[in-house]
C-alpha cells in the first residue's frame, strides 16, 4: 500500500498535461467608485490558476519572482502579490514557494538569486515597481510557451516591455530553452 502511494505520488509530480492554454493575468475592466468610471487594471485569472499542475505552478511561482500582481504589505507587515496568493503559496518569498521553485528548477542560476533575495518585489506603488499587465502559458506536450508583458514604473515615468520564453518540462525539471530577461 505505500509503495503504490509513493509510485502515484511521483508519477504526478513527473506526468505533465499534452496541451493546454492558461491565461494567468490579464487586463480587465472593472468600475471604481472612487473615480466614478470604469478602468482597465491587469488582475490575475484565478479560474486558469486553478487548473494549472504542479510544475506549471512552479514557473507561475518563477514568474510571481520576476514581476509583481498588485504587491502590497499586509497588517503583519509581509509582502503579499495577488498570483503568489492564488498559486495558494502564501505571502512573497514563503517557505512553500522557495520549496516548489528548488524543486523544479533545481540549479538554475537566474532561480538561484532569487530564491537568495526572497523572491523580493517592490510593491505596487513605491517609486520604482514592476507588474504584469499580461501572463499566458501554451503547453504543447513537455514544452511551455510563455508569453508576457511587463509595465515598469519608475519615479512618475512609465514604460512596458513583451517577451516570449520557452521551457521544457521533462524529467521532474523545469529547464529555461529561451530565456530573454535574466533577472
Amino acid at each position: 500500500m505505500i509503495f503504490q502511494f509513493l509510485f502515484i505520488n511521483v508519477y504526478a509530480q513527473t506526468e505533465t498535461p499534452a496541451s493546454g492554454k492558461y491565461t494567468l493575468v490579464k487586463v480587465v475592466s472593472e468600475y471604481f467608485p472612487a473615480f466614478g468610471k470604469k478602468m482597465k487594471v491587469a488582475r490575475v485569472n484565478k479560474s486558469d490558476v486553478a487548473k494549472l499542475s504542479e510544475p506549471l505552478s512552479a514557473l507561475a511561482a518563477y514568474y510571481s519572482c520576476l514581476g509583481g500582481t498588485n504587491c502590497d504589505v499586509n497588517e503583519n507587515n509581509d509582502e503579499v502579490c495577488e498570483l503568489t496568493m492564488a498559486l495558494g503559496l502564501g505571502i512573497q518569498g514563503s517557505e512553500k514557494q522557495i520549496l516548489l521553485l528548488q524543486t523544479w528548477f533545481g540549479d538554475d542560476s537566474v532561480v538561484q538569486r532569487m530564491i537568495n533575495q526572497g523572491c523580493y518585489l517592490s510593491i505596487s506603488g513605491s517609486n520604482n515597481f514592476s507588474n504584469f499587465s499580461s501572463l499566458s502559458f501554451k503547453q504543447t506536450n513537455d514544452t511551455v510557451f510563455i508569453n508576457y508583458e511587463l509595465d515598469y514604473y519608475s519615479s512618475g515615468s512609465s514604460s512596458s516591455e513583451k517577451f516570449n520564453e520557452i521551457v521544457v518540462i521533462n524529467d521532474g525539471r523545469i529547464k529555461f530553452i529561451k530565456r530573454e530577461l535574466g533577472y
